[in-house]
């Protein structure tokens, strides 16, 4: 196999990262073989996302995983979960809650949000030329999740501690809302390998995406304490929340990545 290559001499402790990284790629581009080796069968090839013009050259957006079973075939497939608790101080400790006595633990909002999808698909290749890979495909798309938002209000957890806030402590007013995703896209793309088994591509097609939001569930983490914020004369008399209903989204239309493809052969 032959191969050109040019060599570029740069001072590169004086460029920027960015500046590093696209004259890392040029002289990637430049420096390989003439006809590098595009997908095999049996080949597994994990990608990531590359946007040369942002702050982080290298992202992932769930992890991206191709797995051919001919040189121009192969089954496609994108995993994400998703997790994040955030904790907001509404009062610090020792500082007035509503003008009444001083709460003894910091007051907290904690908002948590979970997320899992699974997208598999397949994809049919094409010869292009020597270094593009132009393909067709299709996948589906499945995914859930939920978001809550935890409120704590500082108040009496019993009739004896209604006249002394002294026995007052937190408790939490918890929403929850559960939802559902579904979706499925035809798509095109081409991949240009610029060296054995590595490639850059671009993809677009149409995509359906629904998403389904289920009621959302109020709880408490101290039921009494609730009924005694909400009628300290009877208490008894408060119920719990009725659940609250909520709607659905969906969309369809063209998508593309808002970013390069960077893929690599890591098995065989």
């Amino acid at each position: 196999m032959q191969s050109a290559s040019l060599f570029v001499f740069l001072p590169i402790h004086k460029l920027s990262a960015m500046k590093k990284l696209i004259a890392f790629g040029a002289a990637a581009l430049f420096s390989t073989a003439l006809f590098a080796q595009k997908q095999n069968d049996g080949a597994v090839i994990a990608e990531l996302n590359f946007t040369p013009a942002s702050d982080v050259p290298l992202s992932v957006n769930g992890i991206k995983m191709r797995f051919f079973t001919e040189d121009n075939f192969c089954f496609r497939g994108q995993f994400n979960i998703a997790s994040s608790n955030t904790e907001t101080v509404l009062f610090q400790a020792g500082e007035q809650v509503n003008g009444e006595a001083s709460n003894s633990d910091p007051v907290l909002q904690v908002d948590k949000s979970f997320d899992f999808s699974l997208a598999p698909g397949v994809e049919l290749h094409f010869d292009g030329a020597d270094r593009l890979s132009p393909y067709i495909g299709a996948f589906l798309l499945w995914g859930s999740g939920n978001s809550s938002t935890s409120v704590e209000t500082w108040g009496p957890v019993d009739e004896a501690s209604v006249a002394n806030p002294a026995n007052w402590s937190n408790w939490s007013t918890i929403e929850t809302t559960p939802y559902s995703r579904f979706g499925l896209g035809a798509v095109t793309g081409a991949d240009f390998y610029f060296a054995d088994y590595i490639y850059l591509g671009v993809e677009f097609g149409l995509v359906f995406d629904r998403t389904n939001y289920k009621d959302t569930e109020t709880t408490f983490s101290n039921a009494r304490g609730y009924q005694l914020s909400e009628n300290p004369q009877d208490p008894n008399s408060v119920d719990s929340p009725e659940p609250t209903v909520n709607g659905s989204e969906s969309s369809f239309g063209p998508s593309v990545g808002g970013s390069l493809r960077l893929g690599y052969c890591f098995g065989r």
